[in-house]
């Protein structure tokens, strides 16, 4: 008799290009499984962190309350909440996924609510608290947010859990995503002109004063190589991300400007 399918539920809360990538490269390499992947557009940024586990659990419940064998939910997944709504959810061995952390995420230039950011930092740690296993996108990731949950916990006045940050580093673990198909042509590796790509989304939070400096660099050293900016944009591009590119038009550094969807 033939094994039965394992299942898979995969929730995608705030579901940008960049968490498409690695959802669907786990489908991709990870055929042998039943998928079910639920996901939020991008957009409304704090409504979707805080959001996400009541938009779920009265539009998808019927889905929700299905068998699953696993579910992996992405960081900014309010799933205690969702446990609540869904209680059969308890029961289902969990992976939590780190894209980025609420600890070391750069503040909007808008956003200035201390307690809105605690809130969300919060969220954060009752996610790995209802994680089996939590898995990071690389070792800075890991690093950073554990440092800012031991800073929090600093700060909480009492009736803190005793070793609450060790007990969520003991399980969790660095896993990068992988590309999901690399196509190289040796013809092109015999140009003496080093490429560089920067394929961030256009965004404030993407290091864009240290971008700035690298270009500067590359100018004043008259390096040969071209510059390639990619990523998503939006409508209100940042000052900086704008100066960055004409700056690098003017030197003749010039590679490909603008967003490549493959």
């Amino acid at each position: 008799m033939p094994e039965k399918q394992k299942k898979i539920l995969l929730l995608s809360p705030y579901d940008t290009l960049s968490h498409q990538y690695w959802w669907k490269g786990l489908e991709l390499h990870l055929s042998e499984y039943h998928w079910t992947i639920l996901t939020l557009e991008p957009r409304y940024y704090s409504w979707r962190i805080r959001g996400n586990s009541l938009s779920w659990a009265f539009e998808k419940k019927e889905e929700l309350e299905k068998d699953y064998d696993l579910l992996i939910a992405c960081s900014l997944t309010d799933l205690s909440s969702l446990r609540g709504f869904i209680p059969k959810l308890a029961s289902v061995p969990t992976i939590v996924y780190c894209h980025e952390n609420q600890f070391f995420y750069p503040d909007s230039p808008s956003q200035t609510n201390q307690a809105h950011r605690l809130e969300q930092q919060m969220i954060q740690i009752y996610n790995f608290i209802c994680a089996d296993l939590i898995l990071f996108n690389s070792a800075f990731n890991q690093q950073s947010c554990f440092e800012g949950i031991d800073n929090l916990i600093r700060k909480l006045p009492d009736h803190v859990p005793a070793n609450l940050t060790q007990t969520l580093k003991s399980k969790s673990r660095v896993l990068p995503i992988p590309l999901n198909t690399v196509n190289l042509n040796p013809e092109t590796s015999k140009s003496s002109i080093f490429s560089i790509v920067w394929n961030h989304r256009w965004e404030y939070d993407k290091g864009l004063t240290q971008l700035s400096a690298l270009i500067d660099n590359i100018i004043e050293n008259k390096l040969p190589c071209r510059i390639h900016l990619l990523g998503q944009q939006f409508r209100n591009t940042p000052e900086e991300m704008l100066n960055i590119t004409e700056k690098i038009k003017s030197s003749g550094l010039a590679g490909h400007i603008g967003f490549v969807e493959n």
